[in-house]
């Protein structure tokens, strides 16, 4: 197991590694960053399973890392002074939401967590090259990749729209999804993940995108010029590609 702690603090850093150490043996290696840019180079190249990440990173946060993310294939642990993100950070399918100071068993709960979260995820979405399994609670579907329109958050629950008309309700969020869909599939939205194949056009007002079935889905203003970057480059791979 490996983890990334991301704290602007040193001390605050090196508390929690020396937690880590010494009560979780589990754990094969632990990095360390102080910044988002920093964060982003080491969640490349070292490819944490369990974030532990700060809520203030300088001038920047610890959402703006997230939303810089393409696919959040990793677990995340906040640990934080602040008691007023709580609600936000389970909007990004935190695991667990510390206040320091924290505690070893602060700690070993959070990973405890994240076991239990790991073993879950393995049970009910299970990955395959076209797609992935989905077991919800009535039934299990065969999801295949070329099928998803986009997939829509409803607070802790989602909906895969499928271009077979097949809706699934789940009781996953968006961001259990995001380690699974392929490279054609962009966040525009906190609350919704599109396909690009089904993207006809971004409206001219650049807040929303029009869809091959003329379905309209909202681009948050933040991502609506990445967005855009995305889907040109996706356009034009893809008239290479035939």
């Amino acid at each position: 197991m490996k983890v990334l702690v991301i704290d602007d603090e040193v001390h605050c850093r090196n508390v929690v590694v020396k937690m880590l150490t010494a009560h979780c043996p589990e754990i094969t290696s632990i990095s360390e960053a102080n910044s988002v840019q920093g964060a982003l180079q080491k969640l490349k190249s070292e490819q944490p399973d369990i974030i532990f990440l700060d809520i203030q990173l300088n001038d920047l946060t610890g959402f703006d890392l997230l939303n810089q993310v393409q696919k959040i294939n990793f677990q995340i642990v906040f640990i934080t002074a602040y008691d007023n993100f709580a609600i936000k950070a389970f909007e990004y399918a935190a695991v667990h939401y510390l206040l320091k100071p924290v505690a070893p068993s602060d700690i070993i709960e959070a990973l405890k967590r994240c076991a239990n979260q790991e073993l879950l995820y393995k049970k009910e979405l299970i990955e395959k090259t076209s797609g992935f399994y989905l077991r919800t609670h009535e039934n299990s579907y065969d999801v295949i990749f070329e099928q998803i329109k986009y997939i829509k958050a409803d607070g802790s629950y989602s909906t895969i729209f499928n271009d077979n008309g097949q809706n699934i309700f789940t009781s996953k969020k968006l961001a259990d999804y995001s380690g699974l869909l392929s490279e054609d599939f962009y966040r525009i939205h906190n609350s919704i993940i599109v396909n690009m194949n089904f993207v006809k056009k971004i409206h001219s007002s650049g807040l929303q995108v029009v869809l091959t079935d003329e379905t309209n889905l909202p681009i948050s203003r933040r991502r609506k010029t990445e967005f855009k970057t995305a889907l040109n480059l996706f356009k034009q791979f893809k008239t290479k590609t035939g």
